[in-house]
């Protein structure tokens, strides 16, 4: 496997759709817009995904209401001995499926950025 400990297992626990975005789709989102965040990906699917081509994610935590929505460009896919396939993808572009979840993630930032400044003041 290429680089298999570059890349973060997504919990197969959790629940993952994905779409395959077509070539001349990937091609012309990927040289527009849409840049590598520098996050890699791994996940195991039923099909064969073409390295160079972007994949839409739709990721459910199950300890989260909202799901994760993500681009990834595929970098490499491998056969397993089962006969699904192991990828390996960077993430081009991630997000919240709705805006109260974009709500609730800054609400939990903030809450605990000012736990973290109320503790550092009180062991000052």
């Amino acid at each position: 496997m290429r680089g298999e400990e570059e890349y973060l297992r997504f919990d197969e626990r959790c629940r993952m759709i994905y779409r395959k975005l077509p070539s001349e789709v990937s091609k012309l989102m990927d040289d527009s817009f849409v840049y590598n965040l520098g996050g890699r990906i791994r996940f195991t699917v039923n099909e064969k995904l073409e390295p160079g081509n972007l994949t839409a994610l739709e990721l459910r935590s199950l300890s989260f209401p909202s799901s994760i929505i993500a681009l990834a460009k595929v970098v490499w896919c491998e056969e397993k001995p089962d006969g699904r396939y192991d990828v390996g993808a960077e993430l081009r572009w991630v997000g919240w499926k709705d805006e109260s979840a974009q709500r609730m993630i800054a609400k939990h930032i903030k809450v605990a950025l000012e736990r973290a400044a109320e503790k550092e003041r009180f062991s000052s």
